[in-house]
C-alpha cells in the first residue's frame, strides 16, 4: 500500500516536473515561422544560457543574441541522424517566458505537427523544459543555503562582537572591584583615623583644661 502511494507520488511530480510542449508559430528575425514552444519560469538570461549550452550538445551554435539563438547540424537524439537548422527565440509572454524553436530540414522539411521528426523534436524540447526546471530547483535551493550563510555569518560576527563586550565587561568590572576594594581600605583607613583624631582631640581638652588650672595657680602666686 505505501509503495502504491509512494509511486503515485513520484509519478505526480514527475508530471509537474515535465515541461508542456504546444504547436504553433512565432516571428523569429522578421519572419513568421511554424514551430513549437514551452513555457519556462526563471531569469531569462539564465534560461536563454542554459538553452545555448544545451544546443551545443547536439549541433553547431551558429548565433546566439538578443534571445535568439540559431544553430546548424541538430541532431535529435530520437530522430534518424538526420540534421536540422535550429532558430528560436526566446519571449516574455503572460508573466512567464516563451521558448519557441523551428526546426527545419533540406528544402522546406519543416517540424511540426504530423511530421515524422514531431515526436522526437518535442521530447528534445520537452527534456530542455525538465532539465532546465531542475537546474532552477538547484538554483533556488543554492539561493536559499547562501542566504542560510549569509545569516550565520551575520550572527559569528553578533557572536564575536558579543564576547569582545563580555571580555571589556569582565576588565571592566575586575577594574571597578579593585576600585571598590581600595575605596573600602581607604574608608576603613579613614574611620580608624576618625577614631585617633576623637582621642586626641579628647586628650588636647583634658591637656588644655589641665593647663588652665596651671595657669590659675600660677595666678594665686602673683597676689
Amino acid at each position: 500500500m505505501k509503495k502504491s502511494i509512494l509511486l503515485a507520488l513520484f509519478s505526480l511530480l514527475s508530471m509537474n516536473l515535465r515541461a508542456q510542449v504546444f504547436a504553433g508559430n512565432a516571428e523569429i528575425d522578421g519572419v513568421k515561422k511554424d514551430g513549437f514552444y514551452i513555457y519556462l519560469k526563471g531569469n531569462d538570461d539564465q534560461i536563454f544560457s542554459s538553452w545555448k549550452n544545451y544546443v551545443k550538445k547536439f549541433g553547431a551554435v551558429e548565433k546566439s543574441k538578443n534571445n535568439v539563438l540559431l544553430s546548424s547540424n541538430t541532431r535529435l537524439p530520437e530522430a534518424d541522424k538526420k540534421p536540422y537548422s535550429l532558430s528560436s527565440k526566446l519571449f516574455w509572454e503572460s508573466e512567464k517566458y516563451k521558448l519557441f524553436i523551428v526546426l527545419s530540414g533540406s528544402g522546406t522539411d519543416v517540424v511540426k505537427s504530423g511530421h515524422e521528426d514531431y515526436r522526437a523534436a518535442s521530447n528534445w524540447l520537452e527534456n530542455f523544459g525538465t532539465l532546465f526546471q531542475a537546474e532552477e530547483g538547484v538554483r533556488i535551493e543554492n539561493e536559499k543555503l547562501e542566504e542560510l550563510k549569509k545569516n550565520k555569518s551575520k550572527l559569528e560576527k553578533t557572536k564575536d562582537r558579543l564576547t569582545r563586550e563580555m571580555e571589556a565587561n569582565v576588565q571592566q568590572t575586575e577594574f571597578l572591584m579593585k576600585k571598590l576594594e581600595d575605596a573600602k581600605f581607604a574608608k576603613e583607613r579613614i574611620i580608624t583615623n576618625q577614631l585617633q583624631n576623637k582621642k586626641d582631640l579628647q586628650l588636647a581638652e583634658e591637656a588644655i583644661n589641665q593647663q588652665l588650672k596651671q595657669v590659675e595657680t600660677a595666678k594665686q602666686k602673683i597676689k
